[in-house]
């Protein structure tokens, strides 16, 4: 089945890997960040092609916009956790800080909606 020692001690080496291994921790709140932008980057730069579309007759122009996109994207997430409390950022975390506490009261508030129409008839007796 194996034709060398080797390749048998690798199969339990990395089984072993597998069956001890430590688990995955969540990302990290600077690598999301720059996930984020990366996307929403790539996401401008694609809709950004898709508008010069018409003017270039060529595909190119989306996969430009969408590769520079990302790009840009990236060196936006990087300067925002750079100078994320830096008080010249436009995007510092403490201009959102009373959006979140809004948002955060809005979502312990349990709502329902009101009722508009109550059926109380017996479908069935037993």
């Amino acid at each position: 089945m194996f034709p060398n020692r080797i390749s048998l001690f690798l199969l339990i080496v990395l089984c072993g890997a597998l069956v001890f291994s430590i688990p995955a921790r969540a990302v990290d709140a600077d690598v999301k960040t720059v996930m984020v932008s990366s996307l929403y980057g790539a996401a401008i730069g694609t809709g950004l092609g898709l508008v010069s579309l018409p003017a270039h007759q060529s595909a190119r122009g989306i996969f430009v916009g969408s590769s520079v996109g990302f790009f840009l994207g990236i060196a936006v997430g990087i300067y925002h956790i750079n100078h994320r409390d830096d008080p010249q950022n436009p995007l510092r975390a403490d201009l959102f800080e009373n959006l979140r506490e809004e948002e955060d009261r809005w979502r312990s508030v349990r709502w329902s909606p009101p009722v508009l129409f109550q059926w109380n008839a017996t479908l069935a007796n037993f």
